[in-house]
């Protein structure tokens, strides 16, 4: 898995992707900016853990034709821990 970070609703996020680094479909359709080319599992995690809980599913997806994602969730691992409680409301 590749690790990248995020920003969004004004925190920083950290990402584990497998399955993202898609060669265009046909030579005549270039792969333009990040369009993900295969359909896209989201993995997330529950207390206490972060994307590493993933780690083996993320390369088995990518492997049966999958794109998956695996953020750290709000708080956990490489993702802000924002101060306001108000802020892990969903």
């Amino acid at each position: 898995a590749k690790l990248s970070w995020i920003r969004t609703n004004g925190i920083r996020h950290r990402l584990a992707a497998a399955g993202l680094d898609d060669p265009p479909l046909t030579k005549d359709a270039p792969h333009r900016g990040s369009r993900i080319r295969r359909p896209l599992v989201m993995l997330l995690h529950g207390f206490p853990e972060c994307w590493f809980s993933w780690r083996r599913q993320l390369s088995a997806l990518a492997r049966a034709g999958y794109a998956a994602v695996a953020p750290d969730m709000r708080g956990y691992g490489g993702t802000d821990s924002p101060p306001d409680l108000m802020s892990y409301d969903v």
